[in-house]
């Protein structure tokens, strides 16, 4: 069974010590922030609710991560610094939600 994601923002940061994402997507009607090393395995958190999405707590934590060195990126940019990313994010997911080990 294939998740339908729609990712609101995706965040990258590369450094000499670092290479990790973050960001914020809808799977149906819930919203999940996920984070982790790009190619290792994702955390994921589910947020309250949908209008959580507009608020200005994830506006907030965006700016949080922008001021910490991510550099937001599209869908597109993230499959070409991490190929296998929707596979990877959709195996770790169902399992979190299965095993029910969501933050």
């Amino acid at each position: 069974m294939t998740m339908n994601f729609k990712f609101e923002w995706i965040g990258w940061m590369k450094t000499d010590t670092n290479d990790k994402v973050w960001g914020y997507f809808q799977n149906e009607k819930l919203y999940y922030t996920f984070w982790g090393k790009r190619g290792k395995t994702l955390n994921f958190k589910k947020l309250p609710n949908a209008s959580w999405s507009a608020s200005e707590e994830l506006e907030k934590l965006q700016r949080t991560k922008t001021k910490k060195g991510y550099d937001q990126m599209s869908e597109q940019q993230m499959l070409t610094i991490w190929p296998h990313f929707y596979d990877d994010l959709e195996q770790r997911l169902s399992f979190c939600v299965l095993a029910n080990r969501l933050r």
